[in-house]
């Protein structure tokens, strides 16, 4: 069975490209526009992970990482940023920024995979 990621980004581009390389690498994709709707389809489909934009509009992905983390029915599902706020050499090898799986934009395939593996 496909693993079920969804991606939050409030920008249109950045959604296709990430969720054109799930697809190509066998994930079943969900997307939302925005952290609002990030959230409530994080409790609607329950992903196996969720990678997600820092800088959006709404709710901002730390607001929503909390929200999510603080909800028990989904808690536990690992989130993983990818965002413009750091560049690539800002973030170590083990992509752990703070106890939280970064990912600069733009983002690199392996590195992506990588983490992926590590969390699902």
């Amino acid at each position: 069975m496909k693993k079920k990621i969804l991606v939050v980004d409030d920008d249109e581009i950045s959604r296709e490209i990430i969720s054109a390389w799930l697809l190509n690498n066998g994930y079943e994709v969900a997307l939302a526009v925005n952290g609002k709707e990030g959230y409530e389809q994080c409790r609607s489909i329950k992903p196996d992970a969720v990678i997600m934009d820092i800088l959006m509009p709404d709710l901002n992905g730390d607001e929503v990482a909390e929200l999510i983390r603080n909800d028990e029915a989904i808690g536990h599902i690992p989130i993983i940023f990818v965002t413009a706020m750091v560049s690539g050499n800002e973030v170590p090898c083990n992509n752990l920024i703070g106890g939280q799986y970064m990912v600069a934009k733009p983002f690199a395939g392996e590195e992506l995979r990588n983490i992926l593996a590590q969390v699902i």
